[in-house]
C-alpha cells in the first residue's frame, strides 16, 4: 500500500511579492517543513514523485511524469498566489 501524502499551500502577499508558507503533512509522519519562497519550494517538488495533483479552487491539475517539470507546478502556484486561490497538492 503506498502513503499518500499532501500538501497544503497557503501565503500572505507582501507587497508585489507572495512569500508560501508550505506544510507537508505526510498521513504517517507529524513531520513540518516550511517552504519561505519559490526557489525552495521549486527544490522540493523536483523530489516529489509523479503524478502530482493540484487542487486550485476545485479545479484539478493533474501533472503526470512527461509534463510535471517543478517550474510549470511553480508557475501554476504563483498564478493562483496572484488571484489570491486556496489551492493544495497532492502525490503518493
Amino acid at each position: 500500500m503506498t502513503q499518500e501524502r499532501t500538501v497544503v499551500v497557503t501565503w500572505k502577499a507582501l507587497n508585489h511579492f507572495s512569500d508560501l508558507y508550505c506544510i507537508f503533512n505526510p498521513i504517517f509522519l507529524s513531520q513540518k517543513a516550511e517552504v519561505d519562497n519559490l526557489d525552495a519550494l521549486y527544490d522540493q517538488l523536483t523530489s516529489v514523485s509523479r503524478p502530482l495533483k493540484i487542487i486550485i479552487q476545485g479545479r484539478e491539475h493533474i501533472m503526470q511524469e512527461q509534463d510535471c517539470p517543478a517550474q510549470r507546478v511553480v508557475d501554476l502556484l504563483e498564478n493562483a498566489a496572484e488571484e489570491n486561490e486556496t489551492l493544495q497538492l497532492e502525490w503518493e
